[in-house]
């Protein structure tokens, strides 16, 4: 019986001894399993009406690399739509695969974002000259909008055959060519075109957006053409730092104002936040309506815009981040706050909302 006990107790701590020095399940060559998604009911809500969550997405490579932030895939599920940031027109096989991947799999929709361009940018063969290759004429303005148009079809063919959901617009300067930006009689039918492709009139479930200056050479019968306008509303500190002020949303609901009440314009409204600057941090601190204090980009996801009726607050579009990637290494875990976000925006049925 001695000997017995003695070779229990040995055993019992040569195996306290090597778990002990395990620092975590792998190292004991167990692998946790993945998590079981529904992605049927995932891809239901995804199309159900809720606040949506955006980001531009850079540095992707299809996830080649071997972290995850160069993936799409591995963004949170309820991750609604991101725009690709950067370069974005010859894609790998890798990029093709992630992308059709997260489209099929999880509902996430993506676009490709493109600055408000010059006649002819990104898409005229190398070695032609823009201006001849459109068709452009300095001088003669109907000529232009045959030129305008021309483009913007070709556009649209391409970025839809690369397998993208919609383009996202930076509206904002252009230095090369004949510049659309800040041009009304160049933008509007830049704009009027692409929405036969691509929009609400298009009818073809391919989505159109604003984003940058929601409003300068935005003409307001423009509105129809647009899903959402982003607002770039970094840095900011406070409910109200979203609500006023140039290029925030009570400037915008009142350049757009005939096409409906303040609760409609509010629906085509995304709200975003630098993260380039605040990786890891969740934003400057951030003053609520109520007077709470949180993290920027939770006071992003939680402000809503007061609607037709004085003090009641109305649901906005949805918010998102610039380089939302740079969560992906938040050390509170991965996608940490853009997981906030979401929450925070959509309330799981079985918690209260804040």
């Amino acid at each position: 019986m001695k000997y017995n006990k003695l070779y229990i107790y040995t055993f019992l701590f040569l195996l306290g001894v090597i778990f002990n020095s395990c620092t975590d399940i792998e190292n004991i060559g167990y692998e946790k399993p993945d998590k079981i998604v529904d992605y049927e009911a995932l891809r239901k809500y995804k199309a159900s009406d809720h606040q949506i969550m955006f980001g531009w997405f850079g540095g992707w490579d299809g996830g080649t690399s071997a972290s995850g932030v160069t993936s799409l895939m591995s963004l949170p599920d309820s991750v609604d739509m991101v725009a690709i940031w950067g370069a974005n027109t010859k894609l790998s096989e890798e990029q093709k695969k992630d992308m059709l991947d997260v489209q099929t799999i999880k509902g996430t929709k993506v676009l490709a974002t493109i600055f408000m361009p010059s006649i002819g940018r990104y898409i005229t063969p190398e070695g032609e000259d823009p201006l001849a290759y459109w068709e452009w004429h300095d001088t003669d303005y109907d000529q232009q909008v045959i030129s305008i148009k021309k483009y913007s079809k070709a556009l649209a063919e391409f970025f839809i055959n690369l397998g993208y959901d919609g383009i996202d617009i930076d509206n904002e300067g252009e230095s090369t060519g004949p510049a659309f930006y800040g041009k009304e009689q160049y933008v509007t039918p830049f704009l009027e075109e692409l929405g036969k492709y691509l929009g609400p009139e298009s009818k073809s479930e391919k989505i159109l957006c604003i984003d940058g200056y929601l409003t300068t050479g935005i003409n307001k019968d423009m509105y129809k053409y647009i899903d959402y306008f982003i607002c770039q509303a970094y840095y900011a500190t406070s409910f109200s730092s979203l609500e006023s002020g140039s290029n925030r949303f009570n400037t915008y609901a009142s350049h757009f104002a005939e096409h409906g009440i303040r609760e409609e314009l509010a629906k085509k409204y995304i709200t975003t936040e630098d993260y380039e600057r605040y990786a890891g941090s969740g934003g400057p601190e951030f003053t609520t309506r109520s007077g709470e204090k949180v993290r920027g980009v939770v006071g992003h996801a939680g402000w809503n815009p007061i609607g037709s009726e004085a003090g009641v607050e109305t649901p906005k579009g949805g918010a998102g981040l610039y380089h939302i990637e740079y969560d992906y290494r938040d050390d509170k875990g991965v996608y940490y706050w853009v997981n906030q976000m979401i929450r925070t925006m959509n309330p799981a049925k079985e918690e209260s909302p804040e």
